[in-house]
């Protein structure tokens, strides 16, 4: 795994990343080269001396809140990456960015806004879509909105230049590349649905039936607006567009104006709207 030490040995990246002036740290990577790990060392390491919160952009093997969504919590030197809770959670309503480009970026500029106005220092995860002109693109707009103080790329064989590259000549952000450990764990497709099954598992344990009158009730997608009702994941959101819980359709009443929701939702909790998802949960599907 990456060595926290050998990053702070590096002293110009150690006294960037402990200057009062840094406020968010950014690590980006492909999948398996350690970002996680990194990022709950150094968010870790940070909260010594700092307020410092996480950030959780990888919607589809989120820690800091269920999968669909990104969120941010407070670090603790004593918790591990997975073990923070959060304070708040996006909605993405999808496993991946590719056809939620815009509640992806929505996500990430909300969760980092609002870590940044309770914590001194912020590290952001994200996900491993790195390659191909989605990913690229992507990764230099989420940059340039989030602007970050600094970039920690992990790398194998040069594969982040062409999003780096971007911002050579930038001023901001401060970007470090770093050779990906050959030690990083690899994890399958399978291993990855697996902990998708049982973050659903354990959020939904709790759920209850609660049924929602659209009459009274604004009705939003993230996209896929149509089509089978039943299975699609959904947020319960507030009148601040702040994301409640989450629910999965259980029915839709034949006039339509009904929706049954199964949802760990807290039953004094007042929701404006509810918003629909790309995925489903369903049994035999992740």
């Amino acid at each position: 795994m990456p060595s926290l030490n050998l990053i702070l040995d590096d002293r110009p990246l150690a006294e960037k990343l402990l200057s009062p002036d840094t406020r968010s740290i950014m690590l980006l990577g492909e999948a398996d080269t350690g970002k996680t790990t990194l990022a709950g060392a150094l968010s870790s390491f940070l909260s010594k001396d700092f307020r410092t919160a996480a950030v959780d952009l990888d919607m589809g093997q989120s820690c800091i809140g269920p999968p669909t969504t990104v969120g941010w919590g407070f670090a603790n030197k004593n918790a591990a990456w997975d073990k923070i809770s959060p304070e708040e959670i996006y909605f993405i309503g999808a496993l991946s960015p590719p056809g939620s480009l815009v509640p992806t970026l929505v996500g990430a500029k909300r969760m980092t806004d609002g870590a940044l106005q309770r914590a001194e220092k912020v590290v952001i995860d994200t996900t491993g879509l790195v390659s191909g002109e989605i990913g690229t693109i992507l990764k230099q707009y989420k940059i340039e909105l989030l602007c970050p103080d600094i970039v920690i790329a992990l790398e194998r064989y040069g594969e982040l230049g062409e999003i780096l590259d971007g911002f050579r000549a930038s001023s901001k952000p401060m970007i470090w590349r770093l050779k990906a450990p050959e030690s990083a764990r690899t994890r399958t497709g399978l291993m990855r649905a697996a902990y998708r099954e049982e973050r659903f598992r354990e959020y939904f344990a709790r759920a209850r039936p609660v049924e929602v009158s659209l009459n009274e009730t604004g009705l939003r997608y993230t996209g896929g607006k149509g089509g089978e009702m039943a299975g699609r994941l959904v947020s319960f959101r507030d009148s601040s567009q702040k994301d409640l819980a989450l629910g999965i359709i259980e029915a839709k009443d034949l006039d339509g104006n009904r929706l049954i929701i199964r949802t760990p939702l807290k039953e004094d909790a007042r929701y404006a709207a509810i918003v629909v998802g790309r995925a489903t949960v369903l049994p035999g599907n992740d």
